[in-house]
């Protein structure tokens, strides 16, 4: 079983590079203080000393048109995207930068309303060229953002990756599967219909006897009977007295080979090679402790997983491929 170092510090996680964050985050506030400075000076708030009011405007204008790209190139660097959407917004921040040359250049003379109307009005240029690089790059941006949400949470089939003995293998889950109510313990749900599980499979009682001898025990599915020695009564209950060799470990063999693992209860038929006493002992007999169970990761964080069946989980009732760890 991957250990939880490994699964949630380990390989496979999905971080952003921090010199790419410090890039991303130096260049947003970078950004916004040229376009606050911008905005105050062109507002003539502040005003440095020996500038006109049209210098100003041109000043403020410069420095507010190169803060718009600034903080749309900040927040692309966070964003995990793909190459083309990283180009297009860079293409989009260099056409603003064309437009913010351009209107450094035509105002205030070259603008509408200067003093010198008989210049050729470079308006509606600068506007457009700014406009169609500032609507490149604010698009590159949003598909940006729409694919980090899809990916986050995709509304169809989910992806999950699973390491399990040094071998790894891609399982496509159901949305619906991930989605569906219970869980594990207490999130359970009650069972519907007869579905036989852990907590509402009925145990056979004893035979009634009192001797120490041996009594068969029938099971309620099949049939079989199986010899018992020892003390009689509940399955799997302990008389507190027991002699050495009445006590059993799940993780024993299964005896002699004289028929003595053979169901003793209505549980049904057990697998080859486990025992009656580590199948019905008092309880223990759950997913946690068998050998194919193991937790993965999702993007819905950790899932029970079961490697015999090769699916997710949603509740860990022993089934009859269960096997002791």
């Amino acid at each position: 079983m991957t250990s939880l170092s490994e699964a949630y510090g380990g390989r496979g996680r999905s971080e952003v590079d921090p010199r790419r964050l410090y890039l991303g985050v130096g260049s947003f506030v970078a950004g916004t203080l040229l376009l606050v400075a911008g905005l105050f000076v062109a507002a003539e708030v502040v005003l440095p000393s020996g500038y006109s009011s049209a210098e100003a405007r041109r000043l403020g204008g410069v420095l507010g048109g190169v803060g718009v790209p600034l903080v749309f190139l900040g927040v692309m660097t966070v964003l995990p995207a793909d190459r083309n959407t990283r180009v297009a917004a860079i293409v989009g921040a260099a056409v603003m930068c064309l437009g913010v040359a351009l209107f450094a250049y035509a105002y205030p003379y070259h603008w509408v309303g200067g003093p010198r109307p008989e210049l050729t009005d470079l308006t509606l240029p600068t506007a457009g060229l700014y406009f169609v690089g500032a609507a490149t790059t604010l698009w590159s941006v949003f598909v940006a953002v729409a694919n980090f949400k899809t990916r986050n949470d995709p509304g169809g089939t989910v992806t999950m990756e699973v390491t399990h003995k040094g071998e790894t293998k891609v399982i496509e889950v159901d949305r619906a599967e991930l989605n569906r109510g219970g869980g594990v313990g207490l999130l359970g749900g009650t069972p519907d219909g007869e579905v036989e599980t852990q907590t509402n499979r009925q145990r056979g009682s004893g035979s009634g006897s009192q001797s120490t001898g041996s009594s068969n025990a029938t099971g309620s599915g099949g049939g079989m009977e199986a010899p018992r020695t020892g003390t009689t009564g509940a399955t799997g209950v302990s008389d507190g007295g027991a002699t050495a060799t009445d006590i059993r470990s799940p993780l024993d063999g299964t005896g002699d080979g004289d028929g003595s693992d053979a169901p003793a209860g209505p549980g049904g038929p057990v697998t080859p090679g486990v025992s009656p006493a580590a199948r019905d002992g008092p309880g223990d007999t759950y997913c946690g402790n068998c050998a194919q169970f193991d937790y993965v990761r999702t993007e819905q964080g950790m899932e029970p997983y079961c490697a015999h069946h090769d699916e997710l989980m949603d509740d860990m009732d022993a089934c009859e491929e269960w096997t002791p760890r």
